[in-house]
């Protein structure tokens, strides 16, 4: 009677999602807003149709309108299929019972770099007060530098550039900010002989970006579209976000402990450490 029991509270659930999900006209798959519409598109709709053709039903890329709207429609869980940062996929996985399927390869290593010529910065808390250069915020960089340090009083001031390559430049060329934060890949290509550049803290790696799926997606479903995208197919499928972030290599499977604390980075700001008016 009880083994009963607990199959039907276990069994029950699963059942719901799975129907929740067959009612869906359509299936939204997204990622953070972080270029245009057209070039988003570009890397994004392949695997959109691809999965329409593994699932057998529609699933399209929509875009979020800001970061704003992405925050809100997290915590709303309107998203099914989502690929982004390892600190939102661990968010995710506590909040909404997302379950990361595949990932991007190697991990995510952040390095805060100075000026080599700059013989007052060489540690980390030779950049507190000052200013340092990295992308706005909810970016998984700026959070870590942020964590870093214990006291408001002593939080290095953002100055605030898109794109890796102007991060770089702000601080090597532009000396607009003492240091600035980057991943470690990004400054092997901009500096490969380290001529310009000296890494005064390197951050311990995080798992890299991942595509999850909600709730709603039953055991199965998630093999499948985890063995589907793996295929070679599946991967030509993903070629051009494989080359915009990976240099062209494979995808691998996501194992979901990596993520699990990697939310802390979001704890402080805000749509994430609490939830929104929902008025």
């Amino acid at each position: 009677m009880k083994t009963k029991t607990l199959l039907a509270i276990i069994f029950f659930p699963m059942l719901a999602n799975a129907e929740n999900l067959e009612k869906k006209d359509v299936i939204v798959f997204t990622a953070p807003p972080r270029g245009s519409l057209e070039a988003e598109t570009k890397t994004y709709k392949p695997i959109a149709d691809y999965l329409s053709k593994v699932l057998n039903k529609k699933v399209v890329y929509k875009q979020p309108m800001s970061w704003m709207h992405y925050q809100k429609d997290m915590w709303a869980d309107k998203f099914d299929i989502v690929f982004d940062g390892p600190h939102f996929v661990s968010w995710r996985m506590n909040n909404t019972k997302h379950t990361p399927l595949i990932k991007l390869p190697d991990q995510m290593i952040w390095v805060i770099v100075a000026r080599k010529d700059n013989t007052k910065v060489n540690k980390l808390k030779d950049i507190e007060g000052k200013g340092f250069c990295g992308q706005s915020p909810p970016n998984l960089g700026t959070l870590t530098v942020r964590s870093l340090v214990d006291a408001a009083t002593r939080e290095p001031r953002l100055v605030s550039r898109k794109g890796w390559k102007n991060v770089y430049k702000g601080v090597i060329e532009e000396k607009a900010c003492v240091a600035g934060v980057m991943p470690i890949t990004n400054l092997k290509q901009y500096d490969p002989q380290g001529k310009n550049a000296k890494i005064i803290y390197k951050h311990i790696p995080f798992p890299n970006q991942a595509l999850t799926v909600s709730s709603e997606f039953s055991l199965n479903l998630r093999d499948k579209i985890r063995k589907s995208l793996l295929t070679k197919e599946g991967q030509n499928t993903m070629q051009a976000l494989r080359k915009r972030y990976t240099n062209g290599n494979l995808m691998v499977p996501a194992n979901k402990n990596e993520y699990k604390h990697v939310t802390s980075v979001l704890n402080d700001v805000y749509g994430y450490g609490f939830k929104f008016d929902s008025k």
